[in-house]
């Protein structure tokens, strides 16, 4: 709560009021929320929700169960059938933004105003409740009027001062209404809410990356590879080092949003050996709001950064003619990562294959014409680092590049060529092969 009510001074002969006990249990609240918050300032939040799915199409918001506490401090239990029902027809607040798009609000009415306590009706309803016993006899049961919390929805059109909970935005797109991707403040992340099926799922598959690398490092040390059993083991380490941290903390079912966010960025961290000279990317302060905006980003980076261990691939051929190679790609997007192996003869050296590659022209077939005329190599490329090659797990005589095929030079609908340099080098490859993900890799 933002204020905190006086003490009651009690003494003897003092002529008792409602107010002296309202404004005694007003401060018990308080204090509970108080304290609350200087242990975790984001102590409050929904910790269920559930939605009537068929209303949510046509507009209407309605609340079939929901547990939640609210910023200052009050608990909010709602369930169908309980209690009259919560709803909000929202089509009108979308028709008055610009974007199409609201936000929906639990509210409640603020028990402080201008720094004077309000009434608590509004705020509270009062309901006459079940009989009670007397606690200490089990005998002469009575009802008592109680008060209980008087939620309503709204958008942020219409939520003024009240004191508001998120629950879920909604857009209007094609005359109907959509629930768009959205977790709510939360005290606690479960393994089966939104981001903690994304966290579960990363976890996963580095995982399955490690199982991979355990038999590459195998593989590699039965071959006598010391630099290829040395960047396995590194990369091993790496995926290692944060991941049974993160899957602790998930699965212990108390993660608070910001100790799961804090391990996640522990995990990039270590990750950001995958990649050295890349780094890792100034993360912005996680916004108890925004809750999965904040971990879709964090998550972004390590998903991309995990695909740079290739589990799972295979080899197309390029077709080989008098003075070039061929291919037609599986993907036509207009701009791809392009993963090829030159092999080559018995004895020729990685410096070989690189200046066979820099003599060559690389480009969508129609402009190899234009290109040997222009004495231009196309498309870019490098040698593929280290950390990467050992995931493939390619033969002695296979060197790996990276083509960037993109620009002017490239169309993804057209065969792919490369062209034999004009000048006859020493050594050229007897084959030519692209690396695609397989379709779950890729996934």
């Amino acid at each position: 709560m933002s204020l905190l009510p006086d003490a009651v001074c009690w003494h003897e002969g003092m002529q008792l009021l409602p107010q002296h006990f309202q404004l005694q249990g007003l401060r018990a609240e308080a204090l509970v929320a108080h304290f609350a918050q200087a242990c975790n300032p984001w102590f409050w939040g929904v910790t269920r929700v559930e939605f009537d799915p068929s209303a949510l199409s046509a507009g209407l918001v309605r609340l079939l169960n929901l547990q939640a506490t609210l910023p200052d401090g009050l608990p909010v239990n709602l369930q169908a059938g309980v209690g009259p029902m919560l709803e909000l027809d929202v089509s009108e607040a979308i028709d008055a933004t610009d974007n199409a798009t609201v936000t929906v609000y639990l509210a409640v009415s603020p028990l402080w105003r201008a720094g004077q306590l309000l009434p608590l009706k509004g705020r509270l309803q009062s309901v006459v409740g079940d009989a009670l016993p007397d606690l200490t006899s089990g005998e002469y049961p009575e009802s008592i009027t109680v008060w209980r919390p008087n939620p309503r929805l709204c958008t942020q059109l219409n939520k003024a001062d009240s004191v508001c909970l998120p629950l879920l935005r909604i857009r209007k797109e094609g005359g109907g209404f959509l629930a768009l991707p959205y977790t709510p403040p939360t005290p606690c992340l479960l393994p089966e809410s939104v981001v903690g099926r994304r966290v579960a799922g990363l976890c996963a598959r580095a995982r399955e990356k490690c199982m991979f690398l355990a038999g590459r490092l195998r593989q590699a040390q039965q071959a006598g590879n010391q630099d290829d059993s040395m960047e396995i083991r590194r990369q091993l380490t790496a995926l290692w080092a944060r991941l049974p941290e993160v899957e602790g903390l998930l699965n212990s079912r108390v993660a608070t949003p910001q100790a799961l966010y804090g391990s996640l960025l522990g995990l990039t961290g270590a990750w950001s050996a995958l990649d050295p000279l890349a780094g890792v990317p100034a993360f912005t302060p996680l916004d108890f709001l925004e809750l999965q905006r904040g971990y879709e980003t964090v998550l972004d980076w390590l998903e991309k950064t995990l695909e740079l261990i290739r589990a799972g691939y295979r080899s197309l051929a390029f077709e080989r003619n008098e003075q070039s190679f061929s291919i037609q790609l599986p993907d036509d997007q207009p701009s791809q990562r392009l993963v090829i192996g030159l092999r080559m003869p018995n004895g020729a050296s990685e410096q070989a294959a690189s200046e066979w590659l820099s003599g060559a022209i690389i480009a969508s077939q129609p402009h190899i014409p234009l290109l040997s005329r222009q004495r231009m190599s196309g498309l870019s490329h490098q040698a593929m680092s280290r950390n990467e090659q050992v995931a493939y797990g390619v033969g002695d005589d296979t060197r790996l590049f990276v083509v960037t095929a993109e620009g002017q030079w490239f169309d993804g609908q057209l065969p792919l060529l490369i062209a034999a340099p004009a000048s006859r080098l020493a050594s050229s490859p007897w084959q030519v092969v692209l690396f695609v993900a397989q379709a779950s890799e890729s996934a």
